[in-house]
């Protein structure tokens, strides 16, 4: 019996959404400007390992039902490497103690064969026999003959995902600064810049690069409209303070592009702002009315059996209430009403 292996597609995924290096954006301080190059065929190179699992992902160790997480944890040898060693005369000098210590944190498994495939790739390794490392010997090397500069990145890479994670150790505009194997699987050329110096539209135009022209010009115009409100913060999501007040959703799994924006309003304040909107979104609301659903028992028990996440307004004559959350979710919706949408949250 054939089983298709979901770390097929995941691969292929993971793939995909590895990013373009730019030719000019700031580096951290002590990367030399020529190493935007080596980033760049670093990340081509995963991106190559990522397509080569996903067409033959038995050969790298993979079950038909490997996750995500698998795929992260083997991948997350190349960045175990890298710490596990010192760049000496264009190669990674590796100590074997270490990274067999490393490689039990990082919970990967079958590093022999991850190291026969980069063999195959180009990559070298000095003191490895194929199924182990030498006897009496204390460290390995690893090298790129063909293209030396992939080696220094790959180190820096790995330096500069692990300074990440020890310096933030939270998010930052979505990218998870707490796991320093994840970040790595990224590919991002971002975790290499000087965060001071990179500018907050650098992320959001990021966040958008794979997306079609239609959705992405939409969350562009969005984000340029919102952040007018000095009050209003841009992380991945828009804040105004600690509170989320809108999510602009995007998916294209299974072929299906999924779009949508997702207001969360104040419940208090004057219902009139409503009836300033055009028709079209009115009978959008009205066709979205609360459903006196259980999502908030809790807040209706200590509030004498009132939703304080209720919205109440009238429309010509008639009492309509809605759902400051599940009300206000507008598929595809549409550039010009954004200065509508944004209003609805003064």
């Amino acid at each position: 019996m054939n089983y298709m292996y979901q770390i097929k597609n995941i691969a292929i995924e993971q793939a995909d959404k590895i990013l373009p290096v730019p030719n000019n954006y700031p580096l951290k301080s002590g990367i030399d400007d020529e190493l935007r190059t080596g980033f760049s065929h670093f990340f081509a190179l995963a991106k190559t390992i990522y397509y080569d699992i996903s067409e033959n992902p038995e050969c790298y160790g993979f079950t038909p039902t490997d996750s995500i997480n698998s795929l992260q944890q083997q991948m997350s040898i190349l960045y175990v490497l890298a710490r596990s060693g010192k760049i000496e005369d264009k190669k990674i000098v590796i100590n074997i103690s270490l990274f067999k210590d490393s490689i039990k944190k990082a919970k990967a498994k079958k590093y022999n064969l991850i190291f026969d495939n980069l063999t195959k790739l180009g990559i070298k390794f000095d003191g490895y026999t194929g199924q182990n490392f030498k006897k009496d010997q204390n460290s390995f090397s690893v090298s790129f003959p063909s293209n030396p500069q992939i080696i220094k990145a790959l180190k820096i890479y790995a330096d500069c995902c692990t300074a990440c994670v020890e310096e933030h150790q939270k998010e930052i505009y979505g990218a998870p600064f707490y796991n320093p194997y994840k970040l790595f699987c990224n590919f991002d050329y971002k975790y290499t810049a000087d965060f001071s110096k990179l500018l907050q539209i650098t992320w959001v135009h990021d966040h958008v690069y794979f997306w079609n022209e239609n959705d992405k010009n939409f969350f562009m115009a969005f984000y340029e409209q919102a952040i007018k409100n000095p009050k209003i913060r841009y992380d991945v999501k828009f804040y105004k303070g600690s509170k989320l007040i809108a999510d602009i959703c995007h998916s294209n799994r299974s072929r299906q592009n999924i779009f949508g924006l997702r207001l969360y309003l104040p419940p208090k304040g004057n219902g009139d702002r409503f009836n300033q909107l055009p028709q079209h979104i009115i009978e959008y609301m009205k066709n979205h009315k609360c459903s006196d659903c259980d999502s908030f028992a809790g807040l209706k028990a200590s509030n004498g059996g009132k939703c304080t996440n209720t919205v109440e307004w009238v429309h010509e004559g008639e009492e309509l209430k809605c759902c400051a959350y599940h009300c206000f979710d507008f598929i595809n919706p549409k550039i010009e009403d954004i200065p509508v949408y944004c209003s609805l949250q003064k």
